[in-house]
């Protein structure tokens, strides 16, 4: 249970984030000097944008008092730094100076509650794997009409991916089937692919607004407005879709997504 000491913890991070981060990073460069020849400048910026990630997690764990959130995120790093191979031992050196770093510049006990969550989080990052399993299996229901369906999506191609799932509609499959068969599984899959740097951030906004926009198209379909209100159905975001004259197809990406991520989903897409 949160306490005042868990939530003065808390907050001690915010306030002192700076200081912790900055500390964090120089100890860790001066332990391992390769890695300014390793990756460069910009990897060291990167550096500390994870550090201030690491500690946006631990600040919350901190203030709800549940070890296991800042533990679960790591294992989630782990993945995914994985994928964009940077090894295991650089995020563990990486944890180890975060905890020094606290010490140094939080005041005790609150620096000894914050490092026991780190530390915590350690001793379980050894048997974390650096990979995850697909999230489409082949004994699910609707295996095959989602490989089908993310398949599409992922080369651009969001009118066939749209008419798969008319067409399985219209043979008989359950829109709420549709949902959980499909949707959601291929949206758990392309979280994963991009965790495992396997897909771009612009093709991961894309699969993401194209799915808002087919579940939109499958308003008609429900035939009582009960099946529309289920609580599954909330979820999802109703999308518009235009058509031009000229046979135009809009593709929605996040604002975020930079011109580089543009043009890297443009060479990956052809439809697009």
């Amino acid at each position: 249970m949160s306490t005042p000491a868990h939530q003065d913890a808390s907050r001690a991070i915010g306030l002192h984030r700076v200081q912790v981060t900055e500390a964090m990073v120089a100890q860790q460069y001066a332990q391992h000097p390769e890695l300014a020849v390793r990756y460069g400048e910009r990897g060291r910026l990167k550096c500390l944008q994870d550090a201030n990630y690491h500690l946006d997690y631990l600040a919350e764990s901190l203030s709800v008092a549940q070890p296991l959130l800042f533990s679960d995120y790591l294992a989630w790093a782990r993945v995914m730094l994985a994928g964009r191979n940077i090894p295991v031992e650089d995020l563990v050196v990486n944890l180890e100076c975060l905890c020094d770093a606290l010490r140094q510049t939080l005041d005790s006990p609150t620096s000894d509650m914050a490092v026991e969550y780190v530390a915590a989080g350690l001793k379980q990052l050894a048997s974390v794997p650096a990979t995850l399993p697909t999230f489409i299996s082949e004994d699910q229901p609707l295996a095959s009409l989602a490989q089908k369906y993310l398949a599409a999506l992922l080369t651009g191609e969001r009118q066939q991916a749209s008419q798969m799932v008319l067409n399985a509609v219209e043979g008989g499959v359950g829109v709420q089937e549709i949902y959980l068969g499909v949707f959601q599984p291929c949206q758990h899959e392309i979280g994963r692919l991009w965790q495992m740097n396997q897909i771009s951030v612009a093709q991961e906004h894309y699969c993401t607004a194209a799915t808002q926009l087919i579940m939109s198209q499958l308003y008609p379909t429900c035939s009582a407005a009960r099946e529309w209100d289920a609580p599954w159905w909330r979820l999802a975001s109703p999308a518009i879709s235009m058509k031009s004259a000229c046979a135009w197809y809009p593709t929605f990406l996040n604002s975020m997504a930079g011109t580089p991520f543009i043009w890297a989903l443009t060479l990956r897409c052809p439809a697009l």
